[in-house]
């Protein structure tokens, strides 16, 4: 078998077959309990100015359709007394209309303030709370190796800010739909002539027939619609996640921009954006399908809504059991009742979307409440040394990996450790600090000791030269004294003009640059265990050699783990671990790592 594509093979799958976890239709309760449970979590956060923002969002719902169906009266009264040759009442009427409509015009403004202050306030809080999870105890990092979920970035910063806002707009105007429903089911209820239906056997007449139509016309075509706009759901969660692999594919040829050049890989680069691309299109044709679909069932309601109350009343008008102008109460009262009741049927789009942002938040939410579990137990000890009992360490499906028995990290003394590509070195690093949940064993840390780690790739931040090498802490933490010391000390003299200079220095500075100030920042911090998992990786021989002795002549009392394959490497440290087959064994190193045969590079 050979590979064809250059795209993620699982988003063809999701465009053609797939059925997404967010858009699954048993999911539905969960969605609704999870949108109401962020609400009340914002609600908890600011119980005072959320209560009031919300109920005035309510409120203004409410009374904005009280001034409407009192207009909606007014305007029938004009009708009415037009057919009447009543001509006195009239400035009366619209001066009443005039009035309404200027209080509705200061309410609306008052209640745009009030939903775009609501949106922002609980966009802050539901984004703090899910930020501050996501970074919490390394989560960020244990979410992405698990490889649960699709871009949490986007689920906190657009399906947070998608849900936010349709709940300002739809769920405010479904709940003043419904309270619609009541205002205008009394005047349908009132306008309604008993009727009877003798072909059906019903002779007795039946008040409020017209309440019994509306609402009947109204859970049909719901019930319609519902069934035609499955589709739209699924197709907007599929949607979501191919946008942002097209970003994110986009970001990576922007980030990785010298790599691809050098190599003249424009054109394969081309070609994965156009694949993603041509995939954007596949699921837009299915979008565009389903949007029809819910058009046609939508159409027809609207077309009926026009003739129905016209068809049902112009006999009432005729017998004389009606007046000419309460066919627009009628007309306002079907629309009404209809737009509150078939809610799915006239906002089902906006409705699919913010059902989909409901449910890619709570698979996140349900991401970061599984506790991240591990046999190997991490441990404080006031002895100040590493400690490593009985680790047996396993690849993820539980293979066994490496094996170490006992493995004491003294302060201040230093280890080599090496073997073959794929022996399991950085995993060790990892499994010490804590970062690799996979295997059994106890590691014990010493209490209060600062433990740096200089991997082989370094974050660097769009930052100043200062804040980069004092990163994770402010860079008025250091005098620029240390800054400039450890610049000249690294061979990095020429970025002295730019110590406060910002700048997006990981896409300046050359990875050998990059891992320099990683080893200024480690140097920085002084502290008592230095893991250097291929930190010098990208330099030359004499390069390593100065940044390794720097960090010795700097870091005396310092206890040094590196994984590294140069002999060079080797004279700054005292012992070598050795991972073979994935058993480990420890020596002293007194004679030159080449007599010792030199490791595999890793």
């Amino acid at each position: 078998m050979t590979d064809v594509g250059i795209t993620d093979p699982s988003a063809e799958e999701a465009v053609k077959r797939e059925m997404p976890q967010e858009s699954g239709g048993k999911s539905l309760r969960a969605d609704i309990r999870y949108g109401a449970s962020l609400v009340v979590q914002y609600v908890k956060a600011e119980p005072l100015a959320g209560s009031l923002l919300i109920a005035y969002q309510f409120a203004h719902s409410g009374l904005a359709m009280s001034f409407f169906l009192k207009m909606q009266l007014a305007f029938a009264d004009i009708v009415n007394a037009l057919a009447a040759h009543n001509a006195s009442v009239i400035p009366g009427i619209i001066t009443q209309i005039l009035l309404f409509g200027v209080v509705t015009t200061v309410l609306g403004a008052i209640g745009t303030w009030s939903r775009l202050s609501l949106r922002m306030r609980m966009r802050r809080v539901l984004t703090t709370t899910l930020l501050d999870r996501w970074m919490n105890d390394n989560r960020f990092f244990h979410l992405e190796r698990r490889a649960q979920l699709d871009y949490p970035e986007q689920r906190i910063q657009e399906d947070i800010f998608q849900f936010v806002d349709k709940l300002t707009q739809i769920g405010v105007s479904v709940l003043g739909s419904l309270f619609g429903v009541l205002l205008y089911t009394s005047q349908l209820w009132r306008l309604s002539p008993p009727v009877g239906v003798p072909a059906i056997g019903i002779t007795e007449p039946i008040p409020g027939l017209l309440v019994y139509l509306a609402f009947g016309f109204a859970l049909a075509m719901t019930l319609l619609v519902h069934w035609v706009g499955a589709l739209l759901t699924r197709a907007e969660v599929v949607r979501q996640r191919l946008e942002a692999q097209f970003r994110s594919e986009m970001h990576a040829v922007r980030e990785n921009g010298e790599s691809i050049a050098f190599v003249r890989a424009a054109p394969l680069e081309r070609r994965r954006l156009a694949d993603t691309f041509a995939l954007i299109v596949l699921n837009w044709r299915t979008y565009t399908l389903a949007n029809m679909r819910i058009t046609i069932a939508t159409g027809l309601p609207d077309m009926l809504l026009m003739l129905m109350p016209y068809l049902l009343c112009i006999p009432f008008v005729l017998e004389g059991r009606m007046q000419i102008g309460d066919i627009q109460i009628v007309s306002a009262s079907f629309s009404q009742v209809y737009n509150g009741i078939g809610t799915l049927v006239t906002q089902y789009a906006e409705l699919a979307t913010w059902r989909s942002s409901i449910a890619r938040l709570r698979l996140l939410d349900e991401a970061l409440s599984q506790t991240v579990s591990s046999d190997i137990v991490i441990s404080e000890s006031p002895a100040p040394q590493i400690a490593a009992h009985d680790l047996n360490i396993t690849f993820p499906n539980g293979a066994p990996m490496v094996t170490l028995d006992k493995l004491h990290i003294e302060a201040g003394s230093r280890v080599l450790v090496q073997g073959t590509s794929g022996a399991g070195k950085s995993t060790l690093l990892r499994s010490i600090a804590g970062l690799w949940p996979y295997g059994s064993g106890v590691v014990e840390l010493p209490a209060n000791a600062v433990i740096a780690f200089l991997p082989q790739r370094n974050y660097m931040p769009n930052g100043t030269i200062a804040s980069l090498m004092a990163y994770p802490h402010a860079p008025d933490r250091y005098r620029d004294e240390q800054y400039t010391g450890l610049l000249i000390a690294l061979g990095l003299e020429r970025l002295l003009p730019d110590l406060h200079t910002y700048q997006p220095w990981s896409r300046i500075l050359s990875p050998g640059e990059q891992q320099r100030i990683a080893a200024a920042r480690a140097i920085l911090s002084q502290p008592d265990f230095l893991f250097i998992d291929e930190g010098t990786s990208a330099l030359d021989a004499q390069s390593e050699t100065k940044v390794y002795q720097t960090v010795v002549e700097r870091l005396p009392k310092a206890a040094l783990i590196s994984v590294a394959h140069r002999d060079s490497v080797a004279q700054f440290h005292q012992q070598l671990l050795r991972i073979e087959n994935g058993r480990t064994s420890l020596s002293p190193l007194s004679q030159p790592l080449s007599s010792r045969g030199t490791a595999d590079e890793v």
